[in-house]
Formats: structure tokens, C-alpha cells, sequence
């Protein structure tokens, strides 16, 4: 429950003060981060069930397709949970890179859905640039959001 509060509070943050920054300055998913972590710390149904919840308030917030976040986001979780099991992924920079590289991969599976209803040339080069600053400040913020969610789990 705590995890859809913070996801929720995030959120709020970034489409709030996030919006003062000039455009492509400072681009990040913390929902995307949060799911990621359950993947990494949550059993099956928990995790998929607020990963689940997470993509579902992410939806309600972005205002695009129904249902585009909850699908990548829960995606993301069970991609991570595969992860996991056949990769030693205690450590810090380990898991950044996973958060760089999953965030990556979901706004590419986002970017083709998305091309799949409007195809335009000019659309691309744009969202391309923002999935990659977008995964480089997810992997930066991770640490910062996963050593917070660690103290969280420890009480």
C-alpha cells in the first residue's frame, strides 16, 4: 500500500513541478522505477497486483491510451522477476543498468504501439530522444528511489 501512496505522490510531482523544467531538461517515469523494484524485492501476485494498480494510476494521469501503462508496467514487472532468477542482481549498479535497460525496452514497446495508431515520421526522432533521456535519468533516480525503498522494507 505504501508503494501506490509514493507512486501516487510521484506522480503528482511530476506532472507538477516537473512541468517548470524546459522541455527534455529532466524526464522521468517513477512509476517505471517503482515497478522495477517490486520485481526485484516482491513475490508474484503482490507485485503484479500494485504493478498492476501503478500502470492503472499512471493511465488515469497521462490522459493517452487506457490501459498503455498497465500493460507496459506490468510487463516490466514480470520481465523483471525474469530477470532476477537467472541473474545475481544484489548489486546497485547491476540493478541501475537493469532500470536503464527495462525502461528502454518498455518505451520501445510503448513507441510502437503508439505508431501502430498514428504513423509519423516526424513523431519518431522526437519520442526517441525522450525514451533515452528518460531511461538515463530512471537509472540515475533509481538509486536514489530504490536506497528509500530499502529503509521502507526495513521498517
Amino acid at each position: 500500500m505504501i508503494f501506490l501512496l509514493i507512486g501516487w505522490i510521484l506522480l503528482v510531482l511530476r506532472i507538477t513541478l516537473l512541468r517548470f523544467f524546459p522541455e527534455g531538461l529532466l524526464s522521468i517515469e517513477p512509476t517505471t522505477i517503482i515497478v522495477i523494484y517490486l520485481g526485484f524485492t516482491r513475490t508474484l501476485i503482490p507485485g503484479g497486483i500494485l504493478s498492476l494498480l501503478l500502470g492503472y494510476m499512471t493511465d488515469f494521469f497521462s490522459g493517452g491510451f487506457t490501459g498503455l501503462y498497465t500493460f507496459i508496467l506490468t510487463s516490466l514487472f514480470f520481465l523483471t522477476r525474469i530477470i532476477k532468477k537467472r541473474f545475481y542482481t544484489k548489486e546497485l549498479f547491476f540493478q541501475m543498468g537493469m532500470v536503464f535497460l527495462l525502461s528502454l525496452a518498455g518505451g520501445i514497446v510503448m513507441l510502437f504501439i503508439l505508431l501502430t495508431d498514428h504513423f509519423s515520421w516526424e513523431f519518431y526522432p522526437r519520442y526517441m530522444s525522450y525514451i533515452m533521456r528518460a531511461a538515463f535519468f530512471n537509472s540515475i533516480f533509481s538509486s536514489i528511489i530504490f536506497l528509500l525503498f530499502r529503509k521502507i522494507d526495513a521498517l
